[in-house]
């Protein structure tokens, strides 16, 4: 029980935070990708 209450919170503060950023990152570049593509 103690092993997976550990790794629980580590997860989340990947997925949350961390991971929203990085989604955010990408998302930003595959637009500036996008648009110079159009320009």
């Amino acid at each position: 029980m103690t092993p997976r209450h550990g790794a629980r919170p580590l997860r989340v503060g990947r997925g949350g935070p961390g991971g929203a950023a990085a989604v955010l990152l990408l998302f930003c570049s595959i637009v500036n990708v996008r648009t110079a593509v159009e320009s």
